[in-house]
């Protein structure tokens, strides 16, 4: 029965919807009807007619007050209402265009900087991975800190050893990316990146192919001509999307293999730029705790959260020893060895996690701000209009009437902010914040979705329905008493309304100047990082890459035969000053795979050993890069066919493994070269960094790629331990980019024209690069900073002008009996100024509270730098002030006539 009711209700209510006009009419004859009876009534009586009629009024009371409580007992508010208020609202809003600007401007800028940063930590931080349970998925890492390894990857051996005892995580799986794949089929070879792995991996992400098979364990039978499977871009790019692409053959590095099948597109593992995926078979016969290369991957058994597998993942650490006896009995000691367990969305986004997480707080404290700043000027504005709530009240409205008005008015301002702030969210997410896919990981997944739009103009009628409530409350607290029009909203009454509201701006500016600061040091780290020597001279320089195919080039001097002539090549493109190549390149990710152990020797005989990063360069590598020599000499013909081949040293190296002993002459030698390991010093050269500024300079040991030898002798195959097989070829030259980039193509195919050219880059953008993480935290908190500095603002420019306008009547008297127009303006100026300083305090407390999460992100600065401190209060005050001196000096300008007119 309850249900029928309610049916009929909900259809009364369409049925007024639709036919509103008959309701009102139905309505009206209603209320004549009544009329017209009792004046009947009265004329009986002996009145006369008009008389009659005005006592009937009388009797019956407010005609409008009925209809709304004919409205409101039927439980309905009618849409004529609606679009009346509505109309009321932007009249309103029109007569109060301070007001009505401020709010707009607010939520603009506050909740379009919020939506656009929200939407990249959601989507890089936040937004599941898609694949099935993905909640399930791990990552498993391993810490030595002992053994300066930078990478937190696997090794073969602990893969080895925990796939073979682990029981928490049901599947583990191994993966590692090349990036020096070439398809050379077809007319026009590409460089792409694949990944090795274990075909499990795709049972673990419980992944479908969208063409084909996946990968299978009989797969790993197959050697040099076996089956691959692709990525959905590569397909759809190279392929035209050819439903028949399963089962045909693909020329990779020139040689051929099968296209088992075609991944999902929405499949990003290990990382989206992968094209080309090669099952892969991981065995181990010791741990090689130091060469750490796979990255792991695993799913939780049912019902096991992640603090036990990283709990049995531990205890069998402790117990390596047992699997690998070769192992030192202190391992554990020495390198602190432990695992990390963690889910694959946090371990794909372990580089930008902080600076996401703190981003996450400034959109928090952004919000804030921008929600006090409405609530002050919607409290500050129903305030004002208490004789309108109370004229309204006496003329017979309701309270439910009047909410209606101020609720309606609310959410037409903050519809009108939050249809502005759409399109700054969604330019600063097209932006991308001038960031790339390589810089920010799943920065391709960020966007401004339908759902996002739908929640920020939810949002937006969230706050004007709140504040529109509370306006009513705060404006509707008089009764409906005629004495109510004595009320004098213009004098300042309730002073400690007023203070409610000068604290809720000193929160604001508290915030501002502790977000400002965060901002400042990072601006001034960035600062730094971009003075840092980076060790090479970037200016007029550029590099490309090319990847040579083990068949045709499986030997160092084939290798190094293409290398040079490319270089001779290139020396005869006009323009060109000088050129040069490197396996790696400065400022760049290094390759993990040559991080071999070296050891010197000092004079007091004392052994030092430390890891190095590997590099083989040309002859003219250090004079093109601008490298300087520190100590003895760059390579020269005969160092690659000495008895003890000849090495270069970085400075930070040399020092490490020699002390403060004259490296040159002396000998190192290298753990993983079996034939020649010990090679001798020749020069030392400056230090380089990598791809991150903050790690440090590398510690390079430079090999050298010379053409000592005529072509097809293999005397040198073994002399240096590492096949650089890709090649970074750098060239200086008066021209700009886009003009050498053809001239590039042009000189390797001259050479081997199916050989690819790729990562075609400026030297000052590989520089850059190099600070892209402290550039990602400044260039968003800053935005953020400076949004909040300019709510901030508002917030003290409306309420000093609002308490101002207020105060008229005070005003008008003060300077009626004497006072000038300036003390007048220094009194409202002084306010402003006090609630400044008092905001400034708070926010100095605030920032030197929060002094430790700063401290792991600037670099060579203190978080607590004075002048910093300083500086931004500067710029606070000075931005306050500012928002202050005109509500002061319109004060100083009232006209006492005009403000006592009335009294």
């Amino acid at each position: 029965m309850t249900g029928r009711a309610g049916l009929q209700r909900w259809l009364r209510h369409a049925r007024e919807f639709v036919f509103r006009q008959r309701v009102n009419n139905e309505m009206d004859e209603e209320i004549q009807f009544h009329l017209d009876q009792e004046a009947s009534f009265n004329v009986q009586r002996g009145m006369s007619p008009a008389e009659a009629h005005r006592a009937a009024m009388q009797a019956f009371g407010g005609v409008q007050r009925y209809r709304e409580e004919t409205r409101d007992a039927r439980g309905f508010v009618s849409l004529d209402s609606l679009i009346r208020d509505t109309r009321l609202g932007f009249r309103r809003l029109r007569r109060a265009p301070a007001y009505s600007l401020g709010v707009i401007v607010t939520l603009a800028v506050g909740l379009g900087i919020a939506t656009g940063i929200g939407a990249l930590v959601y989507g890089v931080m936040l937004r599941p991975l898609p694949y099935t349970d993905a909640d399930r998925l791990v990552r498993i890492s391993i810490h030595t800190p002992g053994l300066a390894v930078t990478t937190s990857e696997n090794s073969a051996g602990t893969f080895v050893y925990f796939s073979e005892r682990a029981h928490t995580v049901a599947l583990l799986g191994a993966s590692m990316e090349n990036e020096g794949i070439a398809i050379t089929d077809g007319t026009i070879p590409e460089r792409v990146t694949g990944a090795l792995l274990t075909p499990n991996v795709f049972q673990i992400l419980q992944t479908k192919p969208a063409a084909g098979r996946l990968l299978r364990e009989d797969d790993l039978n197959a050697r040099f001509d076996g089956p691959v499977m692709i990525s959905y871009a590569l397909w759809q790019r190279r392929y035209g999307g050819a439903p028949d692409i399963a089962g045909k053959r693909i020329e990779l590095n020139r040689n051929l293999r099968t296209i088992a099948g075609v991944l999902p597109a929405g499949f990003a593992y290990p990382s989206r730029s992968v094209a080309i995926y090669y099952p892969d078979r991981v065995e181990a016969s010791k741990a090689g705790l130091s060469n750490r290369y796979l990255t792991v991957v695993g799913r939780l058994a049912p019902g096991v959260s992640i603090a036990q597998a990283q709990a049995e993942l531990n205890g069998l650490v402790a117990n390596i020893r047992d699997r690998f006896p070769e192992l030192p009995a202190d391992i554990h000691v020495t390198s602190g060895l432990s695992a990390h367990v963690e889910t694959l969305r946090d371990g794909m986004i372990a580089q930008v996690r902080p600076e996401l997480q703190l981003l996450a707080l400034m959109i928090g404290a952004l919000l804030l701000i921008a929600v006090a700043n409405v609530a002050t000027l919607s409290l500050l504005r129903a305030q004002r209009l208490r004789t309108e709530v109370a004229i309204s009240r006496v003329l017979g409205a309701n309270r439910r009437t009047l909410t209606q008005r101020f609720v309606v008015e609310g959410i037409v301002v903050s519809l009108a902010g939050g249809a502005l702030a759409l399109p700054i969210a969604v330019f600063s997410v097209a932006s991308k914040f001038g960031l790339s896919d390589a810089q920010v990981p799943r920065l391709n997944e960020v966007t401004i979705t339908p759902g996002i739009a739908i929640t920020l103009l939810g949002v937006s009628i969230a706050i004007g329905t709140t504040f529109g409530v509370l306006s009513a409350a705060r404006a509707g607290s008089v009764n409906g008493n005629p004495a109510s029009l004595r009320l004098d909203t213009r004098t300042a009454r309730g002073r400690g309304w007023r203070r409610a509201q000068e604290g809720i701006v000193t929160v604001q500016i508290a915030l501002a100047l502790s977000l400002l600061l965060s901002a400042g040091l990072m601006a001034s780290s960035f600062a730094r990082l971009r003075q840092v020597d980076i060790g090479f001279d970037s200016a007029n320089g550029a590099k490309f890459t090319t990847q040579l195919p083990f068949l045709g080039y499986s030997t160092f001097q084939r290798t190094a035969a293409f290398d040079l002539s490319v270089i001779d090549a290139l020396r005869a493109v006009p323009g060109v000053t000088s050129v040069g190549a490197a396996m790696q390149m400065p400022s760049t990710p290094q390759d993990l795979y040559s991080r071999p152990r070296v050891e010197g020797t000092d004079s007091q005989g004392q052994t030092r050993q430390t890891l190095i990063t590997a590099n083989v360069v040309t002859q003219d590598f250090f004079k093109v890069m601008g490298i300087p020599v520190k100590a003895g000499r760059a390579f020269e013909r005969g160092d690659l066919i000495a008895i003890t081949p000849g090495v270069v040293l970085g400075a930070t190296l040399a020092r490490e493994l020699f002390g403060a002993d004259n490296p040159i002459g002396r000998e190192v030698r290298i753990e993983s070269s079996r034939r020649y390991p010990t090679y001798r010093v020749v020069g030392v050269v400056g230090d380089v960094y990598s791809d991150r500024l903050t790690e440090g300079v590398l510690r390079v040991l430079y090999f050298p790629l010379l053409g000592d030898l005529p072509p097809g002798s293999t005397e040198t195959e073994s002399r240096i331990p590492f096949m650089p097989g890709g090649m970074n070829f750098i060239v200086n030259s008066s021209r700009a980019l886009s003009e050498l980039t053809p001239e590039f193509r042009r000189a390797v195919a001259s050479i081997d024209s199916r050989v690819p050219v790729w990562s075609i880059r400026s030297l000052d953008a590989i520089a850059a690069d190099a600070s892209a993480r402290a550039r990602l935290s400044m260039l968003l908190l800053g935005v953020v900073a400076f949004a909040t500095l300019l709510l901030g603002s508002i917030g003290l420019y409306s309420v000093i002008a609002y308490a101002a306008a207020g105060r008229s009547r005070e005003f008008a008297v003060r300077l009626a009996i004497g006072a000038t127009p300036r003390a007048i303006a220094r009194q409202v100026f002084r306010e402003g100024v006090r609630v400044t300083a008092i905001g400034i305090v708070g926010g100095f407390l605030l920032s030197y509270a929060s002094a430790g999460v700063l401290r792991d992100l600037v670099f060579e600065i203190s978080a607590t730098e004075p002048l910093m401190y300083l500086g931004t209060a500067g710029v606070v005050l000075a931005c306050t002030m500012i928002a202050t001196f005109s509500p002061a000096r319109r004060a100083g300008n009232t006209d006492p006539a005009r403000a006592l007119h009335g009294e």
